[in-house]
């Protein structure tokens, strides 16, 4: 009867010993996400850091008004210029998709490719775009590409321009006293 006491006893140990591991596991694991979290936040942030960088430099707005105009005056230089600064944002769409999805954010996923639709006419608005687009079409995420090619759809290509002078007036901001109205 002792002996048998003394197994119960300490396999009743070995289980408390089991769940408080399990429990610690499980702690650790929170641990690790949430610095993946911060990790992938900051590295983000550094990409699209370094996108707006690369926008504000001569050469590149130089590229992408000629890339708008003419695609075939483009220079090399010109087109590694955009080249470079299409992987780059096709790269931090990926990680912001990437990022909300493995936290299992699937409605900020979808908020995030229909938010998408506002930058595209900037990224993919010209023919040089377009063409990288279809030449790289195979390693990009499909809601991602799917996202670009919803939108792209509306903007014919040769209206470029149009379509960015009528940007600074279709996004006006109603007026402070208005309200909407509802049908």
């Amino acid at each position: 009867m002792n002996k048998t006491k003394a197994i119960d006893y300490t396999q009743l140990v070995a289980t408390i010993g089991v769940v408080i591991g399990i429990g610690l596991v499980l702690f650790e694991i929170r641990e690790n996400n949430a610095v993946a979290l911060q990790q992938s936040t900051a590295t983000n942030w550094t990409t699209w850091n370094e996108v707006y960088i690369a926008e504000m430099q001569p050469q590149f707005a130089s590229a992408l008004a000629k890339a708008m105009e003419n695609t075939d005056e483009l220079t090399l230089s010109e087109k590694v210029i955009l080249n470079s600064w299409l992987y780059a944002i096709t790269g931090a769409m990926h990680q912001d998709t990437n990022a909300l999805s493995l936290h299992g954010l699937d409605a900020e996923v979808a908020q995030y490719l229909d938010d998408l639709s506002s930058d595209v006419p900037l990224y993919f608005g010209n023919r040089f775009s377009r063409d990288w687009l279809q030449e790289n079409k195979y390693w990009m995420h499909p809601k991602i590409f799917d996202a670009i090619e919803r939108e792209l759809e509306s903007i014919p290509i040769g209206s470029d321009l149009d379509y960015f002078d009528r940007l600074g007036t279709s996004n006006r901001e109603a007026p402070r006293n208005s309200r909407p109205t509802t049908n």
